[in-house]
């Protein structure tokens, strides 16, 4: 298993425990001057995959930082009312969810 698996695992594992199904994992990166992999935590909604926060978690891969509950919905909260003051049809392609 590749560290890019392990630490996959290790933030899903979180992800469920501590946030809940409408999170998931972004693009894990390695920060060199800080030592540590660092993953952005993304929310599902209804108007896109919006960035909510980040797990830091180190050489050893153990979580050494993850934006607090409070935060991230904070953090969805805001980016959600900047959404509602666009039309959906002036959103980017991925923004834009189509009537059923």
């Amino acid at each position: 298993m590749t560290t890019q698996q392990q630490i996959s695992q290790i933030v899903t594992h979180y992800l469920i425990e501590n946030i809940g199904e409408m999170a998931m994992q972004g693009l894990i990166q390695y920060d060199a001057k800080l030592e540590r992999w660092r993953v952005p935590i993304l929310c599902r909604t209804n108007r896109g995959i919006l960035l909510a926060g980040e797990i830091q978690l180190t050489n050893r891969l153990e979580i050494q930082y993850a934006t607090p509950l409070d935060e991230m919905l904070d953090t969805v909260q805001a980016q959600l009312k900047q959404l509602d003051r666009v039309p959906l049809s002036h959103l980017p392609a991925p923004f834009f969810v189509a009537p059923r």
